[in-house]
């Protein structure tokens, strides 16, 4: 069996979801002050390395025939719910329809060096993760907080709110899909790994489905949105897509 699995059910113990800490996702009074300024502007070296970094990523590219649109900063640490776990959410804006080429193949072309991208890179701003995203100019991006990093402008300004969240409702919304993900490592570790493989499957589409339902419904903070960042916080979401590897890599394995 991988490593990887020996010790998850202490991992469960350890990384239970009250000390993933719900405090974590509760609202601040400020935005990061490592990443904004007083006047709630980025700070000037700070939005002079996200813009390096973007036009680094649309170099790697290679579309001379295509300029970015907008590169623009979204996410938790743009909002007044930042924390320890936040990354900074780097959204680079084309017009996909401007190519001239197939909107899906292009998507699907950019989508994969994009993930590529942020494989191999390890990049910190402060401590926070730079994660890079390619939106089309017409998609919607639900959010509370973007930033124009290219025109150094709030595009849709965040508020500190005072949020009448149901905790517990988050927590248990978290704990029933925990208990999902460790239903498909028992499938794993007796070697079921063509059920896990499909149970892993299944899963992470009825999560995807359960946290665009709450974005469309209640916004960031539904408590689906809530109860994802939780899962994710606390890394079981990390744990499924491993168990989705680790089980297709077994499954199609001879000869071990």
């Amino acid at each position: 069996m991988s490593k990887l699995f020996e010790k998850f059910d202490e991992f469960v113990e350890e990384n239970n979801l009250e000390m993933a800490s719900v405090s974590s996702l509760q609202m601040k009074k400020k935005l990061n002050p490592e990443i904004w300024s007083e006047n709630k502007h980025l700070h000037p070296n700070v939005r002079k390395r996200l813009l390096k970094i973007a036009q680094d990523f649309f170099d790697k590219l290679e579309l001379n025939h295509l300029y970015p649109y907008d590169v623009t900063f979204t996410g938790s640490l743009a909002n007044y719910n930042w924390s320890e776990y936040s990354d900074i959410d780097l959204h680079i804006i084309i017009d996909f329809k401007s190519t001239g080429q197939s909107e899906d193949l292009m998507k699907e072309l950019i989508d994969a060096k994009r993930a590529q991208w942020n494989r191999t890179h390890d990049i910190k701003v402060f401590g926070y993760e730079v994660e890079i995203y390619v939106q089309d100019k017409k998609e919607p991006h639900i959010s509370t907080g973007v930033y124009s990093v290219m025109k150094d402008t709030w595009i849709l300004k965040p508020r500190p709110e005072k949020l009448d969240v149901d905790w517990e409702e988050v927590k248990r919304k978290a704990e029933f899909i925990a208990r999902r993900i460790k239903d498909v490592h028992e499938l794993f570790k007796h070697k079921k790994y063509r059920d896990a493989y499909k149970a892993s499957n299944k899963l992470k589409e009825k999560i995807r489905k359960f946290r665009k339902c709450g974005l469309e419904h209640g916004g960031q903070y539904s408590t689906e949105n809530l109860a994802f960042k939780l899962l994710r916080r606390s890394d079981y979401l990390g744990k499924l897509s491993s168990l989705k590897i680790n089980s297709y890599d077994k499954m199609m394995s001879m000869g071990v």
